[in-house]
């Protein structure tokens, strides 16, 4: 096509105006606030990349450096992705930030533990250490992974506060003496520093899963003995005479007061292949602190000190989400703390009071007295927000900028969250997603800090 014919196809310059640089911090376009764009790629790390960003361009938008972030290019309003990563440090220097990124931190964020492996297929290496390093099954893709044999595997791993003689099945696990370890580590030469824990331990539990992989297998094999260590933490704790069987209880003060623990180590092996390794499940987190400046006024580093009680729990449950290392435990320590930022706050009422008189006034004579009690209750709760509802009334009363996207992933998290705790089965919530989550409920509590310091109402 001649340019004579491309320019009368774009007589108005439209389909040019609509090329350029696409930035987005999460849902966030900050495109025409960044300038000093670059990237790299090399054939021995992972892709990093840089930019500067104008906040008075921004034009107020709520940019989180937690969010992901992707760069990409428009042609003709053709877009294509070239990075995709999180920012690693931002610099400001006036009203300008120099943000530094990269494509995929959790790899240098954390580091594989102790790990030995016997009959372990090279896909298995390559799995069990980038889901070790923070990935996501989503974030990698393995040649010859799928095609591993499925099979039954035995899990266990060394357990402290329980007493065993002989092994005894307790649901679906099995606990064993220390003993019964001895040979089987000795017939396989592993190394004292994977034994030891072993022998050294009160005793070992042992669970069963069948899977695929062998560390689809170990996380079902955990599941299960911690499920079993806290049911029988929950009999310990039991105190009454009798057993809801009503049989009469035996106790025992101190058997009461034990915690049976797993240890770190766990030891999984496929019965049909005779692949197995024993590894330290806990990653060797990257060493990180936080850099209290001297030459910063101590006050505003610190808490205001008329904070409400409500509102010091926010922040301890905030952190307890932090630094939570199972899913569940997580998100709903977060949404504790979003439960008690919000409390004594509540929208204007949508019904008066004579209007619930009238409505109560207004029940069919004929209900019985349980049902009627049932309805009642019903109508006084019509004033009663959802909790989201009352999250929205308390974010616009401390001015806390936030996105579409991110209220998405706040009810992404609540359902989550409801899933589990109402019956309904879990529902799966990424680590990316958790870290979002930890980081937006820090922006309100932040936000409701500085309304506190300001002396807002």
């Amino acid at each position: 096509m001649a340019d004579s014919e491309k320019s009368d196809l774009d007589a108005l310059g439209l389909i040019a105006a609509r090329s350029g640089t696409h930035v987005a911090f999460g849902d966030v376009i900050t495109s025409p606030a960044v300038s000093n764009l670059k990237s790299q790629t090399t054939l021995n790390d992972v892709p990093t990349a840089g930019l500067r960003l104008d906040l008075l361009l921004t034009g107020g938008q709520p940019i989180d450096y937690m969010a992901p972030v992707r760069l990409g290019r428009v042609e003709a309003g053709s877009h294509s992705l070239l990075f995709t990563g999180n920012a690693l440090s931002a610099t400001p220097s006036a009203e300008q930030v120099d943000v530094s990124l990269n494509a995929m931190p959790e790899l240098r964020e954390s580091r594989v533990g102790e790990f030995a492996t016997w009959r372990v297929p090279v896909p298995e290496h390559f799995h069990v250490l980038s889901r070790s390093a923070g990935l996501t099954d989503e974030q990698i893709n393995i040649e010859g992974l799928d095609s591993l044999p499925r099979e039954l595997f035995e899990i266990a791993t060394p357990v402290r506060g329980i007493v065993v003689d002989t092994p005894v099945p307790v649901g679906g696990v099995r606990f064993l003496p220390s003993a019964v370890m001895e040979p089987a580590l000795r017939a396989l030469e592993v190394p004292e520093e994977f034994a030891d824990p072993f022998t050294d331990a009160d005793g070992a539990v042992l669970a069963f899963a069948t899977a695929q992989r062998m560390l689809d297998a170990e996380e079902d094999g955990i599941a299960e003995l911690d499920f079993v260590l806290s049911w029988l933490t929950a009999r310990a704790r039991y105190a009454l005479t009798r057993w809801p069987d009503r049989t009469p209880r035996r106790y025992l003060r101190a058997a009461a007061r034990a915690l049976p623990q797993r240890g770190a180590l766990v030891w999984v092996r496929g019965l049909a292949t005779g692949r197995q390794w024993i590894r330290n499940r806990d990653p060797i987190a990257a060493e990180s602190q936080l850099d209290l400046d001297p030459g910063r006024r101590a006050a505003s580093q610190a808490p205001p000190r008329d904070l409400t009680l409500q509102e010091r729990q926010a922040l301890i449950s905030l952190r307890r989400a932090a630094g939570a290392s199972d899913q569940i435990q997580a998100v709903t320590a977060l949404w504790e703390a979003i439960e008690f930022y919000v409390a004594g706050v509540s929208p204007p009422a949508d019904f008066d009071d004579a209007t619930l008189r009238s409505l109560r006034k207004r029940l069919p004579s004929g209900l019985a007295p349980r049902l009627r009690e049932r309805v009642v209750m019903a109508v006084n709760r019509l004033n009663e927000p959802p909790l989201l509802t009352r999250l929205r009334e308390a974010t616009e009363r401390d001015g806390v900028p936030l996105s579409d996207g991110e209220w998405q992933l706040l009810s992404a998290l609540r359902r989550a969250r409801n899933a589990t705790t109402h019956g309904g089965g879990g529902t799966a919530v990424g680590p990316d997603d958790l870290r979002r989550g930890v980081s937006l409920v820090a922006r309100l509590l932040l936000y409701r800090a500085q309304r506190t310091a300001d002396g807002r109402p």
